[in-house]
């Protein structure tokens, strides 16, 4: 199980790395690396048998599957893969729902914005049901048929009724996110924020230049999907930082994005000297952000041996409740 974690978190960053270089630059691709590197998310992740990391990697390719159909809309492929990566990973984990029904939702906009042709555009949505209906009958037939899973969904309610661990540790409104995030990792999830409200208002700042000519597309999609994800998480009741894994890669593309972006609007517009010595800078504090980040995943999961990814267990241990 841990192996497992440890190869998913390896995958994602290398799969992150990848699509930053193609859509973005190459020192998009390497920002982003470091910021997942160093992660004291993901780090905790890999290192514990959950599928956390699994359903991380899973939602990456479904997301770079989503670019890649947009960007290549004639070429049938890349929808029939995003939809087969849908189903198959929606058997790992419910929330995997979420980006499936924004990609539907994304392709069906494009085709009706590109064609003016409602059955191109009825077309994702039509795959997206038969790809849910495929889901629900195999999870059935995992079941054992309709009468075990009537049964097992009558004992739902029950085993998900909160118990004491629930409501200490992974119950609270948008400040537990807010909190545990700036605890565990602040500034590429501030960085990362920021440049998903910009991507999706359009500011000509993250428009490049991006070596695909889709690259700003791109930082929309993942953009909204990286808000919509937040919003939803804080409105679901359960909380814990380990459900927001399928937003740790987008969010370092988008921190990085905005940071390689804000130094070639210097880069036009201030003298030389200036622009490398923004540059050293910017390297700095990165890579003492990057150092800070590391550190606390060494304090909080070494030496305090915090278990969980609960906004709780941070807060206490800052408190000296540990």
């Amino acid at each position: 199980g841990e192996l497992l974690s440890v190869l998913a978190s390896i995958a994602a960053i290398t799969l992150t790395g990848v699509m930053a270089w193609i859509l973005l630059s190459p020192w998009c691709a390497a920002l982003a690396m470091l910021f997942l590197a160093v992660s004291p998310l993901d780090l905790a992740l890999a290192r514990r048998a959950w599928q956390d990391d699994v359903v991380a990697f899973a939602t990456l390719v479904i997301a770079a599957l989503l670019l890649r159909a947009l960007a290549h809309p004639g070429e049938r492929r890349w929808r029939v893969a995003f939809f087969v990566s849908c189903g198959l990973s929606l058997l790992i984990k419910e929330s995997v729902a979420i980006p499936f029904g924004l990609g539907g939702l994304a392709l069906a906009w494009d085709a009706w914005s590109r064609t003016r042709d409602v059955r191109r555009a009825v077309a994702p949505l039509a795959w997206g049901a038969a790809v849910t209906a495929l889901v629900v009958g195999a999870i059935l037939a995992l079941c054992g048929g309709l009468a075990p899973a009537q049964a097992l969904l009558a004992m739902t309610p029950e085993a998900w009724k909160p118990d004491a661990y629930l409501r200490e540790y992974q119950t609270g409104g948008v400040g537990y996110y807010l909190t545990g995030l700036r605890i565990l990792q602040p500034v590429p999830w501030l960085l990362g924020c920021v440049a998903a409200w910009l991507a999706i208002v359009g500011v000509p700042l993250l428009r490049g230049p991006w070596r695909a000519a889709s690259g700003d597309r791109a930082l929309r999609v993942l953009g909204a999907y990286v808000l919509i994800f937040l919003a939803v998480s804080c409105v679901y009741s359960s909380k814990n930082m380990r459900f927001l894994s399928p937003l740790y890669a987008p969010v370092a593309m988008l921190a990085a994005s905005l940071v390689v972006s804000a130094l070639l609007w210097l880069r036009s517009r201030a003298p030389s000297a200036a622009w490398r010595g923004a540059v050293a800078v910017t390297t700095g504090l990165l890579l003492f952000a990057a150092w800070s980040d590391a550190r606390r995943f060494d304090h909080y999961f070494n030496k305090i041996q915090i278990q969980d990814l609960a906004t709780p267990w941070f807060t206490k241990a800052n408190a000296g409740m540990l």
